[in-house]
């Protein structure tokens, strides 16, 4: 148990240190807060293995390299750890350590394709074709290649799941500390210390168990962040911008879902139009062109399921296949499972709300079931910080900012309900809108009070957090390992439990009537139909090519 925290230290330690490096020497910007610092590190640790992966695996050996020549650049510019640094990264490896202990990975998303999918970045640099075995490796999320990255010679295997459990830590960690900062008089009153109560409150009632997870979780905690972030923003400098860009790029790569927090952008355009060419010529761009070519190059479109965007012309492009998986996605976030009229095909399911009967049986009692005791407990808390007789604050937001954020808020609301209305994929879209509904009654907060359900909600948080975990210590300690082991599939019994087809001599595809896990790569699964005998391969300099 030991070792493994020593595996979290030091995941978090490089995300810091790269951060560092990131910060003090590139963007010169040396205000921001370590935390602000550390989630940096880690949106370029997950940015790096995607440009590496075109040309390298991300194998243990070269993920050490990397890792060595970070240390070494850390040490040659001769940047330092304080002692509030290691007291930092104390506390957030402790955190995602006991987030881990004893659970599970998300199932069953992590074992069909979210830890194939690392394992295939670890054994080989892109597969040209990908989709042709698997569709859902179409979609990835910049997390894998985050996991992926995080083998090396320190953490080796058990690495790759100690990423998304440090995205909580820092996420909930930030959040805390902007409240806390308010504690200590060190930052005034704000509409951003609202809405970090709002988040505290959700995340600790929510998104506390590491088998939740998933590539969801870590996208919607990045989105809170970036949002928190935006309403603090007051200056439109050119560094300021890009920093916003990276973050709206990186929750793009995240989950494709949140490509709509681009229409923010039109904010810092109407304050300065010369920011546009900027942010064009910038690195978040170049990463935004890199994605979708590495979506190209797996599946045929730039945005797999959306066949607008795939290219017919392309050997590996399986149109056939992308349009089932679009009508497919689409239809099940919509409750195809419940539908009881047999004589709808699943495109006539998706249109005129002819799902709606079946979504309203099962994923709307769902969120309600969720949403209620949250909703209940803002309620309460607004009850007690707030006194309708006089309005003792004003000008928390400027009327500009807080009606793009509600247009912002509504619209991205209605498009998730519309498109893909299951309650893990735009649970931040609803998170934020109830708060920006309930910014009308900010005004009349009680300051005093407000501080008071504060110094209250920062060890409440921690003790309802801690308190779950430990249940669920007590609950699997004689009957789990401390930590998800059975994720990794033993490669010596590995062609006992699964069939294999040679494509090649050197190209072997792995199929299980189960989930994969990590074992030998490509894997994918018998459910989605996959006509081996049609399947082709070829190899064109360094790339593998699948195709039908």
């Amino acid at each position: 148990m030991i070792f493994f925290f020593s595996k979290v230290l030091i995941t978090v330690s490089f995300y810091t240190i790269l951060g560092k490096i990131l910060v003090y020497k590139i963007f010169n910007n040396e205000k921001r807060d370590l935390i602000d610092i550390s989630i940096i590190g880690i949106i370029f640790a997950s940015i790096i293995p995607l440009i590496i992966n075109f040309f390298l695996p991300l194998s243990l050996i070269n993920n050490s390299i990397i890792l060595f020549i970070i240390f070494l650049i850390f040490l040659i510019l001769r940047l330092k750890l304080q002692k509030i640094d290691y007291l930092f990264i104390f506390i957030s490896s402790l955190l995602s350590f006991l987030i881990i202990l004893y659970d599970n990975e998300y199932r069953p998303d992590a074992g069909l394709y979210h830890l194939p999918y690392i394992q295939i970045l670890n054994e080989q640099n892109i597969p040209i074709g990908l989709t042709n075995i698997h569709t859902r490796f179409g979609h990835i999320s910049i997390i894998q290649y985050l996991s992926a990255f995080n083998l090396n010679v320190f953490t080796n295997k058990m690495g790759i799941i100690i990423p998304i459990s440090v995205i909580f830590s820092f996420i909930y960690l930030y959040f805390i500390y902007d409240i806390y900062k308010l504690l200590i008089k060190k930052d005034r009153f704000s509409l951003g210390k609202v809405f970090s109560v709002f988040i505290i409150i959700y995340i600790s009632y929510k998104i506390n168990r590491y088998s939740e997870f998933g590539n969801d979780a870590p996208a919607h905690l990045m989105f809170f962040y970036f949002i928190s972030k935006f309403i603090y923003l007051k200056k439109f400098s050119l560094n300021d911008t890009r920093i916003a860009y990276l973050y709206m790029v990186y929750l793009f790569l995240n989950k494709v879902f949140l490509i709509l927090t681009f229409a923010l952008l039109l904010y810092f355009f109407q304050k300065n139009k010369k920011l546009i060419l900027n942010l064009l010529l910038s690195l978040p761009t170049f990463l935004v062109i890199l994605w979708i070519l590495k979506n190209v190059l797996i599946s045929g479109c730039m945005i797999f399921p959306m066949k607008i965007t795939c290219f017919d012309s392309l050997k590996w492009t399986n149109l056939e296949l992308i349009k089932y998986a679009e009508t497919e996605a689409e239809a099940w976030s919509k409750a195809w499972p419940q539908n009881i009229n047999n004589n709808l095909t699943m495109e006539e399911f998706n249109k005129n709300f002819k799902w709606l009967d079946a979504w309203l049986s099962v994923h709307f009692k769902y969120i309600m079931k969720i949403l209620l005791p949250y909703i209940f407990s803002i309620i309460l808390i607004l009850f007690y910080i707030t006194n309708l007789k006089r309005k003792s604050l004003d000008n928390l937001i400027s009327n500009q900012k807080y009606y793009l954020l509600l247009l912002f808020a509504l619209i991205s609301t209605i498009i998730f309900f519309l498109k893909f209305p299951t309650y893990r994929y735009g649970y931040s879209y609803l998170i934020f809108l109830l708060f920006m509904i309930s910014v009308w009654s900010f005004k009349f907060i009680d300051k005093e009070k407000f501080l008071i359900a504060c110094k209250i909600l920062i060890p409440l948080s921690f003790l309802v957090i801690i308190s779950k975990q430990f249940l669920r210590f007590q609950e699997n300690f004689s009957i789990k390992d401390y930590k998800p082991n059975h994720i990794f599939i033993d490669k010596k019994n590995y062609d006992k439990k699964y069939d294999k087809h040679l494509l090649s001599e050197n190209f072997t595809i792995y199929f299980s009537e189960n989930e994969c896990f990590y074992g030998l790569a490509p894997c994918t699964n018998y459910k989605y139909g996959i006509d081996t005998e049609k399947l082709k391969y070829e190899k064109k300099l360094i790339f593998n090519i699948i195709y039908l």
